[in-house]
């Protein structure tokens, strides 16, 4: 059931008439049907979701503040003994990837990104007994079996490990373990954003957004000031790039390539499974990092590629990004180059076939670290479109039954040897 406040801004951005807000304008039989009742719905909503993310985080930010305290993360001296481990498996993965940096710089301790699939089957390398360890759980519906057995063998094994979960679903599995369980803080997320297509969207960039606060608890106004920066820029992709993500879908790109630097690279991680999530598997999609792609995985460019950038605000950085797009011009690769950026470098039109320019105003800034959410809107909608393009439906594109919402069929073993 959607809140008030939520069906008034999908009204108000449904006037907006783009190859995104067509889909959602069709008859509940005719998105029944081709699998549109939920994607398209869930990737217009997030700039609203963000801010509704952003307060419901800030009003429990005094909670938050000393549970990472008690954790040992905050405290200076703590810290050196501490370390903080972002858990996810798939997407969930890469919002801890999406956040990794920011947060080493903002709390100043050690942090890693950590895939639950791999805790869960090598999880004596993991945990080291001369350290605490703060576990941070990212999951959509708290039902991974994965993610819930990590916890499990966490809290059997290494009494020194504290938990933060944070979830879409205030139902499932993990918040529901959590319950009076001193060591665990939930942080359950409005329900709105528990995404019912297949592959997460507004899941994901909320799930980022609320990761990064965990640096801005100290700083909570300039966190809600870039939440709302986020919200901006977000609804300017969606009402002026809806209609171009649909024309490359169809073009029959059969590559596509994400780029991105540094904080940014976790977003090219995300959109790459994008999508590969919603086409069933019929596209070849890879991320790479800037400088990273020149390493072999540019030799799989061609005219039938599609390369998608996420300029860094960095100038140091841009200059090593910028440098790519020269190379790939002189070399006449072929691929046709699409950049994101808050505005296109000065002389530098030409290296790319188009520009994403979010456009906020003049003295205002997005930090890079808050990007991927927005970053992440372009692929996909790609990807929405891509998945029509091969008459799938997005909602659920799994013709086969390969994958599905909850990821099913993990036989979990009992350990051994501990």
């Amino acid at each position: 059931m959607l809140t008030p406040g939520l069906e008034n801004y999908l009204k108000q951005k449904l006037g907006f008439k783009t190859a995104l807000t067509r889909l959602i304008h069709r008859s509940e039989t005719i998105r029944n049907r081709t699998g549109t009742s939920h994607t398209p719905k869930e990737i217009l909503q997030q700039p609203w979701t963000w801010l509704e993310t952003a307060w419901r985080i800030s009003r429990q930010a005094q909670q938050l503040k000393a549970f990472l305290r008690k954790a040992g993360v905050t405290h200076k001296l703590a810290a050196q003994r501490s370390r903080l481990i972002l858990v996810g498996a798939g997407t969930s993965d890469y919002v801890g990837r999406s956040i990794l940096f920011c947060l080493r710089r903002r709390l100043q301790t050690e942090v890693l990104a950590i895939p639950s699939t791999d805790i869960l089957t090598n999880f004596s390398d993991v945990f080291l007994p001369q350290f605490h360890y703060l576990l941070v759980s990212f999951s959509r519906s708290g039902e991974s079996p994965e993610g819930v057995k990590t916890i499990e063998i966490a809290r059997r094994h290494f009494p020194r490990v504290s938990h933060l979960i944070i979830t879409c679903n205030a139902q499932g599995t993990m918040a529901r373990s959590a319950m009076a369980k001193e060591d665990t803080y939930t942080l359950a997320l409005h329900e709105s954003i528990h995404d019912k297509g297949l592959a997460m969207t507004s899941s994901y960039s909320n799930m980022v957004l609320a990761g990064l606060a965990l640096g801005y608890l100290d700083e909570l106004g300039r966190y809600l000031h870039q939440a709302e920066l986020l919200s901006i820029a977000g609804e300017n992709i969606l009402s002026k790039y809806a209609d171009l993500a649909n024309q490359l879908a169809r073009q029959g790109f059969k590559r596509y390539c994400f780029l991105g630097t540094g904080n940014l690279s976790g977003a090219a991680l995300e959109a790459q499974l994008k999508l590969r999530e919603l086409t069933d598997g019929k596209l070849v999609t890879l991320s790479e990092s800037f400088l990273g792609v020149r390493h072999g995985p540019l030799s799989g460019l061609d005219r039938h590629s599609l390369l998608v950038g996420f300029l860094s605000q960095s100038l140091q950085k841009q200059k090593y990004e910028l440098d790519l797009l020269k190379e790939i011009k002189s070399k006449k690769i072929g691929s046709t180059q699409c950049m994101l950026c808050e505005k296109i470098p000065r002389g530098q039109q030409s290296l790319a076939r188009h520009w994403i320019e979010f456009g906020l105003a003049k003295r205002s800034t997005l930090l890079d670290e808050f990007r991927p959410p927005l970053d992440i809107l372009f692929p996909q909608m790609l990807g929405l479109f891509s998945s029509l393009r091969y008459r799938l439906q997005p909602d659920r594109p799994s013709a086969r039954g390969v994958i599905s919402r909850v990821v099913q069929g993990v036989k979990i073993y009992e350990e051994e040897g501990t």
